[in-house]
C-alpha cells in the first residue's frame, strides 16, 4: 500500500511540476517546418543612491550645512519607494575625539525643526517624486567647546536604504 501512494504521489508531482522540469524541445521537420523557442528575461527591481563621501564644517560654524541625498536610477515599480535611513555606531550625533566630543544636529530642514534622531528616514524616492533630498547637519553655538582638544572631530554617518517593495533587487 505504501509503495501504491508513493508511486500516486510521484505521478502527480510530476503533472504538477513536470512543465518546467522536463520541458521538451521542440523538433522540426518537413510535416512541423517551424517552432519556437520561449526566451524570457527576468528584471529586478534595482536602484542606487548616492550620499557625500565627507563634510568638513569650520571650527565655530553654527550655519546649517547641506548634505544632498541624491537617486542616481530608479528602476522600481511605481507603487514601491526607496527609504533613506541615518544612524551613527553610537546612536547619537557627535563628532569624537578620543574621549572629547562635539554634539551636532540633523534636521530635514535648515531651520532645525523637522530634527531626526539614530535611524529615523530622512529621504524617500518613488519614480514620481524628485531625485534629490537635503538634509542638514547644524553644531548649534551651545556644542562648540570654548577650549577644545587639539585634533579632528569624527564620527561616520551611517546612511541606510530600504526597498519598500515584495521582490528582493
Amino acid at each position: 500500500m505504501k509503495k501504491a501512494i508513493s508511486i500516486f504521489l510521484a505521478v502527480c508531482l510530476t503533472c504538477i511540476f513536470g512543465g518546467s522540469v522536463f520541458a521538451v524541445d521542440t523538433t522540426l521537420d518537413a510535416s512541423s517546418p517551424s517552432g519556437g523557442t520561449l526566451i524570457s528575461v527576468v528584471v529586478g527591481p534595482t536602484y542606487e543612491i548616492s550620499v557625500p563621501a565627507s563634510m568638513t564644517i569650520t571650527f565655530g560654524d553654527t550655519a546649517p550645512q547641506t548634505l544632498t541625498i541624491t537617486a542616481i536610477s530608479l528602476n522600481i515599480p511605481s507603487t514601491e519607494n526607496v527609504t533613506v535611513a541615518v544612524s551613527t555606531s553610537t546612536g547619537s550625533f557627535s563628532l569624537l575625539n578620543g574621549t572629547n566630543s562635539i554634539s551636532y544636529d540633523v534636521s530635514k530642514d535648515q531651520n532645525d525643526t523637522q530634527a531626526v534622531t539614530s535611524g529615523d528616514t530622512v529621504a524617500t524616492f518613488t519614480t514620481s517624486s524628485a531625485t534629490t533630498s537635503n538634509i542638514y547637519v547644524t553644531i548649534p553655538t551651545a556644542n562648540w567647546p570654548v577650549s577644545p582638544a587639539n585634533g579632528t572631530y569624527s564620527q561616520p554617518l551611517i546612511f541606510t536604504l530600504a526597498y519598500s517593495g515584495t521582490t528582493t533587487p
